[in-house]
């Protein structure tokens, strides 16, 4: 391809798109079948901005892969882009697309399909704009390398089994003021800390109503880190002066290797906690509802 390939009318395809660097291939609308024969790849820009693209073939795209509007399903097994920018529409599929360069996810949603998107060791990730209508749903989204949320001003939605997953020596900040609410049914969504969750910058509420396991670090500098759908944690919570982690609702269960620990507060407004582990504040413990049950060696 040479300049711009803009394809409108659907198809399916067996065979090979190669897009070199200062090169366009978009899929402009209808519904495209990309078959496991297929195979997309080059240094260029692959982009879908209408329509319905399903791949299932072999996906190694050196340059950008970018989804304005529609739905792009990607159904491979190991399929890669450089750089992968989530603009609008709806990112899904059964497979794994691993962006190994940056993601940026400003609007649409990653939904359908039960697959995942993975940011690796060594990438980065980037979530912003408003969280209005948009979804995690029935879709995995993985960090491993760095990243930062700062989504703002509205409730994104979630259900059917939707994770967030902070890899092992993954590190996402989270600086914006949102929320990622489970309310579209389905299996439990859930927020999974494997590496390390910082709460900062701002001084306003995150909430998540999903259920959060911790079994890394969740590290809440400023602001306040609202935990509303119950989880289990083996880990540690550090809160910094000034700070708040909120226990809002669901059951928490916070093992015997569990810690949580610093200056700020750790407030239970609903649900319970319950903790054998570790329990070192030196700031303020509230509990304004709900239950806490502690039953650890060793208390502040």
């Amino acid at each position: 391809i040479s300049g711009t390939l803009q394809l409108d009318g659907g198809g399916t395809s067996d065979g090979s798109f190669t897009v070199a660097a200062g090169t366009t291939l978009q899929f402009g609308g209808g519904t495209h079948t990309l078959s496991a024969a297929s195979s997309v790849s080059g240094a260029g820009l692959v982009s879908l901005s209408a329509g319905t693209m399903t791949s299932a073939g072999a996906w190694s795209v050196t340059g950008t892969t970018r989804l304005v509007s529609g739905a792009a399903n990607f159904n491979g097994a190991a399929m890669t882009t450089a750089i992968l920018d989530v603009l609008g529409g709806t990112l899904g599929g059964t497979g794994l697309l691993t962006a190994t360069g940056t993601a940026t996810w400003s609007g649409g949603n990653l939904s359908g399909g039960g697959g995942t998107t993975r940011v690796p060791s060594g990438a980065t990730l980037a979530v912003s704009g408003s969280g209005t209508g948009r979804q995690l749903n029935n879709y995995a989204l993985e960090l491993a390398g760095t990243g930062t949320w700062a989504t703002t001003t509205a409730i994104m939605n979630s259900g059917s089994g939707a994770t967030l997953r902070v890899l092992a020596g993954g590190q996402l900040d989270v600086t914006g003021d949102f929320g990622i609410s489970y309310n579209q049914g389905g299996a439990v969504a859930r927020l999974v800390v494997l590496g390390t969750l910082r709460r900062t910058t701002s001084t306003g509420v995150v909430q998540f109503t999903m259920a959060a396991d911790d079994s890394g670090t969740v590290d809440v500098q400023t602001g306040t880190l609202d935990l509303s759908g119950g989880g289990t944690s083996s880990a540690a919570f550090a809160v910094a002066a000034g700070a708040t982690v909120e226990f809002g609702g669901g059951t928490h269960n916070l093992a015997a290797t569990s810690t949580i620990n610093g200056a700020g507060t750790v407030q239970v407004s609903a649900g319970t906690l319950s903790t054998g582990g570790g329990y070192a504040i030196t700031g303020t413990t509230q509990v304004s509802g709900g239950t806490f049950d502690y039953d650890g060696a060793s208390g502040s």
